[in-house]
């Protein structure tokens, strides 16, 4: 962890550090020591698309004259942003996102060592944390791709390097980095395949701070969804294509809990440029900007409110284990915004996140047919 770091990993008693076997042996052994595991490698879960020399081929299409991606028009998110008064603060936790790219940044910081002066005019080596951010928040300026909802407050912290991979260390101290700066949404557009321990925790921490995390299941196909997508306190995106199909790659099991596109989608990438991607990375932060839409009518509710108004009003066509709750549906859930908030007032007392969290497990079973 570069020296950016706020020192949350050492102050919640963790420590990152280079051990032999038998020294490990020796700390598991040690009843002042309540566990260890390796810091893991956490990488991108995105694709650029690589353009490949074949025969030309013609076909024919009505001009479309739209001013919105085919994304934004799946997701019905049309014309849904509004400048309000109080932004919603949502983090983006990957590679970085280059200042002055289109995107209107309340925060930038590397934590990759080596790199703490960086300039933040070229902060994303890589160009994914820039894309990621771009179907957030680009802004609407006639200059490339406009995001879902501009007028939100991107928090950037930058723990993946040049090749998108990042010890999971890094990637935990962001995490409580964005719960001390208060932020209402965080997305995690990478994952690993290995459970931790020191990800759960801080996973929980934030969860416990109400924040809604959302995060990349992962372009692993039927090895299952990664981490921290996996985790209950996360919401699962998987990846359709412009038909509402769902990829191949896109991990598959019962913590996928929503769908958005994610192929071929496009964005504002490294130094500005217009890039093609595919993958679980980009489905994620389409949702955690409808989930901004649903948020800034009203700040003072719930990230498990947003969260459920989401899974509720999810256009469910396929089996559950592919599709969690379904593709999301902006229009849907802002037009049933109010009758929502209506009932989850009504829920008898004051543990709304308890019921809620029992309301989802009830409307996941019932359209599966259980």
């Amino acid at each position: 962890i570069g020296s950016n770091s706020e020192g949350n990993f050492e102050e919640n008693k963790m420590l990152s550090i280079e051990l032999s076997q038998k020294q490990v042996n020796d700390l598991r052994e040690n009843e002042d020591v309540e566990y260890v595991e390796k810091d893991y490698d956490v990488a991108a879960c995105s694709q650029f698309l690589q353009k490949k020399r074949h025969r030309k081929q013609v076909e024919k299409f009505e001009i479309n004259d739209s001013e919105y991606e085919w994304n934004v028009r799946m997701l019905r998110a049309e014309g849904k942003r509004a400048n309000t008064k109080e932004h919603v603060k949502i983090a983006v936790i990957d590679s970085g996102i280059d200042w002055g790219n289109d995107i209107d940044l309340a925060h930038q910081v590397s934590l990759v060592p080596g790199e703490e002066e960086m300039t933040q005019v070229f902060m994303d080596g890589s160009g994914h944390g820039s894309s990621v951010a771009s179907l957030i928040a680009a802004s609407e300026n006639e200059k490339g791709i406009t995001g879902i909802n501009p007028y939100v407050d991107i928090y950037s912290y930058r723990v993946l390097d040049e090749n998108n991979h990042s010890p999971l260390s890094r990637v935990v101290e962001a995490i409580y980095m964005a719960v001390d700066q208060g932020v209402n949404i965080i997305n995690m557009s990478f994952g690993l395949s290995a459970y931790s321990e020191t990800l759960e925790q801080a996973i929980h921490t934030a969860e416990e701070n109400g924040i809604l995390m959302i995060a990349a299941a992962g372009n692993t196909g039927d090895e299952g969804v990664l981490y921290p997508a996996a985790f209950d306190g996360v919401m699962a995106v998987g990846a359709v294509d412009k038909n509402g199909t769902i990829e191949e790659y896109s991990a598959k099991g019962k913590e996928v809990e929503i769908v958005a596109p994610g192929e071929l989608v496009k964005t504002t990438g490294f130094l500005g440029s217009e890039d093609v991607i595919s993958g679980t990375s980009l489905a994620a932060p389409q949702v955690a900007a409808v989930a901004s839409l649903i948020w800034q009518k009203d700040l003072t509710v719930s990230a498990d409110f947003v969260r459920g108004l989401l899974d509720e009003s999810a256009n469910l066509y396929g089996k559950c284990d592919l599709y969690g709750y379904g593709l999301v549906d902006a229009k849907y859930a802002l037009q049933h915004y109010n009758e929502y908030k209506r009932k989850y007032n009504e829920k008898a007392g004051d543990d709304k996140k308890i019921l809620d969290s029992v309301n989802r497990s009830f409307l996941y079973n019932k359209k599966c047919g259980c």
